[in-house]
C-alpha cells in the first residue's frame, strides 16, 4: 500500500473515449489500490442504455457511495462529478441541485484531465464522438473556474501514465 496522507483522492476526468478507464486501471495497478469504477456505466447498462435527467442524480450518489466505500489511503476514481455536471448540461440543458452539491462538496485532491488526442473507441454507451474537443474545453474551464488542482495528460498510454504517476508521487511526498 502507498504511504501518503489520509485518504488522498484522485479523479480521472475528461470527455468520452479519452482514456480515463485505461489510465485509472493502470494507476491502480501501479499504486496497488482498488479501482473505483464509473458507476454510470453499470447503471445505464442495467437500464439497457435508457436514462433520464433525474437518473444522473442517482448515478452521482452511487459514485459517491462507491468512492466512500473504499478504506484505503489512496483512492483513484475512474470519473468525477464534473463528468456528470457537464454531461447533464450537454444532454439535458440543465444541472440539478444534487449534482451541483456533489461537485462542490466532494473535491478531489487532484484531477487528471485526459486530452481527447487518442482515437475514438466505439462503445454503445458513448454519445459524443464529434464534440470531444469542445467537451475538453468545458472540463478545462470548470477546473480553472473552481481553482481545482489538476494536470492534463495527453499522448501515448505510457506518457499519460508516467505524467500521472509523477504528479501523484509529488503530492504524496509533499
Amino acid at each position: 500500500n502507498t504511504k501518503c496522507n489520509p485518504m488522498l483522492k484522485i479523479a480521472i476526468t475528461g470527455p468520452e473515449s479519452s482514456g480515463k478507464t485505461t489510465l485509472s486501471e493502470a494507476l491502480c495497478v501501479y499504486f496497488n489500490t482498488p479501482v473505483i469504477k464509473e458507476y454510470a456505466r453499470e447503471f445505464i447498462e442495467n437500464r439497457k442504455g435508457k436514462y433520464e435527467c433525474k437518473d444522473l442524480d442517482l448515478i452521482g450518489l452511487g459514485q459517491k457511495e462507491s468512492i466512500n466505500s473504499v478504506n484505503n489511503n489512496l483512492v483513484i476514481s475512474d470519473t468525477d462529478y464534473y463528468v456528470l455536471k457537464i454531461w447533464s448540461e450537454v444532454k439535458f440543458g440543465a444541472v440539478s441541485k444534487t449534482l451541483n452539491k456533489l461537485e462542490k462538496e466532494n473535491v478531489f485532491d487532484l484531477y487528471i484531465l485526459c486530452a481527447p488526442d487518442i482515437p475514438w473507441e466505439e462503445d454503445p454507451l458513448r454519445e459524443s464522438q464529434f464534440s470531444r474537443d469542445d467537451l475538453f474545453k468545458r472540463y478545462l474551464f470548470e477546473l480553472e473556474k473552481d481553482k481545482r488542482n489538476y494536470i492534463i495528460v495527453s499522448g501515448s498510454k505510457e506518457n499519460r501514465l508516467n505524467s500521472a504517476i509523477s504528479k501523484i508521487k509529488e503530492i504524496i511526498a509533499s
